[in-house]
């Protein structure tokens, strides 16, 4: 009896740095998906309690091959970054932070943390969330996990055929 060969994919993720400001925090970590990856760079609400997890409210997948980003953060379905954004998908999402937050979170459903949004110095923070990117270290070696069809959902993959 012949065993189905189970289709994994690595991932990897790198540790989170931080930067908050008022009551939105902006996570930036790198990781490794396959043979695509880069910077991921999520705002999310900051935690009232170091026991609570921050709330995503958007992310930003600045990945090499498929840059693209969540409106919500729990959209599954992604939208891509222009080709040929000059810069990339990192340069998208930190344009996007400076010019655009406020529109984003609206966007999302997150109208609460849009308002918080246009009243902070989103050029400084812009700024600071370039410089967490150029300090996050690579992921290390990551797990091969398989690829469930809930994984490849999760991943914007299409689903195997049957």
């Amino acid at each position: 009896m012949s065993e189905e060969a189970i289709e994994t994919i690595r991932i990897a993720r790198g540790e989170a740095l931080h930067v908050d400001h008022g009551t939105l925090r902006f996570s930036v970590w790198r990781s490794e998906i396959g043979d695509d990856g880069g910077h991921s760079i999520e705002v999310c609400r900051v935690p009232s309690s170091e026991d609570e997890p921050a709330e995503g409210l958007i992310r930003f997948d600045a990945f090499r091959n498929d840059p693209h980003y969540h409106l919500p953060s729990s959209q599954k379905q992604p939208t891509a970054v222009e080709a040929g954004y000059p810069g990339g998908g990192l340069a998208f999402a930190i344009d996007a932070i400076r010019e655009r937050l406020p529109e984003l979170l609206d966007r999302a459903d997150h109208g609460e943390f849009a308002r918080a949004a246009e009243k902070l110095p989103l050029s400084e923070i812009a700024d600071e969330v370039r410089a967490a990117a150029e300090r996050n270290a690579e992921p290390g070696e990551g797990v091969e996990s398989p690829l469930t069809p809930q994984m490849r959902e999760a991943l914007g993959m299409e689903p195997t055929a049957s």
